[in-house]
Parts: structure tokens; C-alpha cells; sequence
């Protein structure tokens, strides 16, 4: 077992992990079971703009509380509509935007999410009102320097926030969680935990989701067979479930093959009339306006247009010549194309004072913060983005046009001065 650069970040290079009790070290888990076991109440705190990996690994660590006698709650803004809401039932869920009226729990957990600006405006609030040995939690992003990070990295103290930056999901650190704790894991949970990890390893083109003569498959890619813990996971959950239970979530999973009317006309759109390239051809770039009409018609920053925009920035990285939706015009011009990002207002939020403009890019080696470093050494100091190698996000927390032209003029004036 190594460590990062971080003496309390935690990451494994074996060439094959057993998942036994050993993975997740075994203070850790002390710890963690002895929080629990003398809080009575526990709030569950997810990331701003949930997705199915940090609501499943808060729904898995929820139910088991409620199992405990515990009274649980799980602070998470009001967007479960796309999620995978099976076996919620009995679950209660707070909106940060009404926390003003809760009081603070005797434990707090915060999963998949290790900067407060991760979080919602609301929630960081909310979350503020604890103290770090009232804080506990698990994450597999990378920090980044310099950001006012969640809790205590140092898996010694009384109340670790415990990361390991080699998993390629949150929930599958639950899961080694689990099985450390020796807590037997349910079928339920395991569907909720075999989606929370499909859904990321999607995003990381570790797998392809599909559909094959009505049948709903996932297909790996070369990508996945550097990551052999993660392969014992999947590997796992796959032969726990049943061939229609799999089927079920890949096809909610599978969301670009349920578009709209409205959805795929403004997919169409954003390649045949919205990607530019930067003068030196390095970088492809989107740009919705924060007034875009039609962003707001389809519900601006959801689960399903953060996957449409998501797919689009594979496929321009790809730039498969054979692909229908990048026009032939531009396919030749987009083999220097090093990083692709899309600028975008962020969800839909009943307070005006946080409303964000968006970003998220993909990248090839590691392109996207060499970027970002360039921003912040010589344009913006304060610039909030990251997350993982070749695939990060960020923001600015206004819409007023003029300042998100500025911010997407920054990536643009990065891309022309690196290589």
C-alpha cells in the first residue's frame, strides 16, 4: 500500500486487491463504526447537482442508519426526478435551500465531495454550523490546493475524512466499506451501488452503455483493464444481480437513448452550430449562453443534458470519422484538439445570489489543468475548477453576461499561450 504526495490520502497499486478487511485501513474503519455508533442523529450530506454516484452512496449508507435505529436524513438538492430512486422508500431528504430551519445533527457524513465548493451555496451553510470532529467522511476526487477542503485528511484523527484517489466511484469505496465492517450487503443495495459505479465509470470512458436488439448491455472498454480493483468490484455486483435486474439499470442509465424531442433537437444543434477551435486548433469549445432560451426549456443543468453535454466532449476528443453528429466540415479540424469543453448555466435554484455559469471539459493528457494552471498563475487567481486527470468541471457563481464572457475568454487565451 503507497500513499499520494498527501500523507493522508490513501491510494492502492496492486495489480489485484482481494477487497478484504485490509483495503480500507483498519483505523478507518474503527473509526467510522464508533462515529456511528454514538451519534443518534446523522445527516448525509451529496455535492451540488447530485448524480447517481454520490445519491446512491448516500441512499446505501442511509438505509443501513435507518437499520441501526438511527435518525437519518440525507441533504441533497431537489433533483432525484432522473435519479435511481429505488428503495428510497422511508428515506427522508432535506433541500439545503431549507436548512435554515435545522438544526445540526450529532454526526455529519459527506460523501463523494471533499471541497465546500462542491457543495451547494445552501449546504455549505448548513454544513458550516458543524465542527470538524462533528465531520466525517469518503471521497475519491483529488483535492485541490489551496481549496477549503471538508473535514480532517489525517486518517489518524477521531474523525477522518478518508479519500482514495484510485477508485473510480464513490460507491465502490462503500462497498469495500462495507465489506471491511463485515456488513452483509443487501440485493437492493447492491443494484443501488451497481449503478452509482456504472454511472461514473461512464463518464470516465471506462464503459459504454448500449442497447443491442432491445437488449440493454454495457460494453468495457481498453481503458478499464488499468484499474483491476475496479474490475473486481464490477465483477462482483454483476454476478450478485440478476440478468433483468442489470438490464433495468443500465436502460435508466442509458439516457441518451431516451432523449426528447426537445433534448435531441438541441443535441443536433449543439454540434451542427456551437463548437468553435481555438485559432491554434488545441481546443474545441462549446458556449450556451446564460440566456439560452432553449438551455432553459429542457431544464438548464440536469442529469440528462449533463449527459448530452458529456457525450458530446467525448465524441469531439474522438472525432471518429465515421461519427453522424460532428459535421464533415469540421472533422478535419479537430485532429489537433487536445481538450474539449462546454460553458453552460448551471441548475435551475430559487435564490438569484446563486445562480452559477458552468464549465465541465475532457481532455487528453492531461490538457484540461494545464489549463487551469495557466489561468491561475496569469488571468484568475481564484479560479474554482478540477477533479479528475483529463476530466474536470468548475464555475463563477453569476450569470451577468459580460463576466461569463470574460470567464470563457480565459480558456480560450490559455489554450493559445500552452501547448
Amino acid at each position: 500500500m503507497k500513499t499520494t504526495d498527501s500523507p493522508f490520502i490513501y491510494s492502492f497499486k496492486k495489480d489485484h486487491l482481494s477487497f478484504s478487511a485490509s483495503t480500507i485501513p483498519l483505523n478507518v474503519r474503527k473509526t467510522f463504526k464508533s462515529r456511528i455508533d454514538d451519534s443518534e442523529s446523522i445527516y448525509i450530506f451529496c455535492h451540488s447537482s447530485p448524480d447517481e454516484d454520490t445519491f446512491n452512496s448516500a441512499k446505501v449508507l442511509a438505509n443501513w442508519l435507518t437499520l441501526l435505529g438511527k435518525k437519518v436524513k440525507i441533504v441533497i438538492e431537489d433533483k432525484l426526478k432522473n435519479l435511481f430512486t429505488k428503495y428510497s422508500d422511508g428515506l427522508e431528504f432535506v433541500d439545503p435551500s431549507n436548512a435554515d430551519n435545522l438544526d445540526k445533527t450529532d454526526l455529519a457524513i459527506v460523501v463523494d465531495c471533499n471541497s465546500m465548493k462542491r457543495l451547494p451555496n445552501a449546504g455549505i451553510d448548513f454544513l458550516n454550523k458543524y465542527k470538524k470532529s462533528e465531520i466525517i467522511g469518503l471521497d475519491h476526487h483529488e483535492p485541490n490546493s489551496g481549496e477549503d477542503l471538508i473535514g480532517n485528511l489525517d486518517v489518524n484523527s477521531n474523525n477522518p475524512f478518508y479519500i482514495d484517489t484510485t477508485a473510480k466511484s464513490c460507491c465502490s469505496i462503500i462497498y469495500r466499506l462495507f465489506e471491511g465492517l463485515g456488513i452483509n450487503l443487501t440485493r437492493e443495495n447492491a443494484e443501488s451501488l451497481y449503478c452509482g459505479l456504472l454511472s461514473d465509470l461512464n463518464k470516465f470512458r471506462y464503459i459504454t452503455l448500449g442497447n443491442k436488439n432491445g437488449i440493454s448491455t454495457i460494453e468495457r472498454t481498453d481503458e478499464i483493464k488499468k484499474f483491476p480493483e475496479t474490475i473486481d468490484i464490477l465483477d462482483t455486483l454483476e454476478h450478485t444481480l440478476s440478468s433483468d435486474k442489470k438490464s433495468e439499470i443500465i436502460n435508466h442509465l442509458d439516457i441518451l437513448s431516451n432523449l426528447t424531442s426537445e433534448e435531441r433537437s438541441f443535441q443536433k444543434k449543439l454540434f451542427s452550430e456551437k463548437i468553435q477551435i481555438t485559432k491554434n486548433g488545441k481546443l474545441a469549445y462549446v458556449v450556451i449562453s446564460p440566456e439560452d432560451q432553449e438551455w432553459k426549456n429542457i431544464g438548464q443543468s440536469t442529469i440528462t443534458t449533463s449527459r448530452i453535454l458529456s457525450n458530446l466532449r467525448q465524441r469531439v476528443l474522438i472525432n471518429d470519422p465515421a461519427d453522424s453528429l460532428i459535421p464533415d466540415n469540421l472533422k478535419g479540424k479537430l485532429d489537433k484538439v487536445k481538450g474539449v469543453i462546454v460553458f453552460y448555466r448551471g441548475p435551475i435554484v430559487q435564490n438569484p445570489s446563486e445562480e452559477t455559469y458552468k464549465l465541465s471539459i475532457h481532455s487528453k493528457d492531461n490538457y484540461d489543468q494545464k489549463l487551469i494552471d495557466f489561468i491561475r498563475k496569469n488571468l484568475y487567481p481564484d479560479l474554482y475548477a478540477g477533479g479528475h486527470p483529463n476530466r474536470k468541471g468548475g464555475n463563477i457563481t453569476t450569470i451577468e453576461p459580460k463576466k461569463c464572457d470574460l470567464f470563457v475568454n480565459y480558456f480560450i487565451t490559455a489554450a493559445e499561450n500552452i501547448d
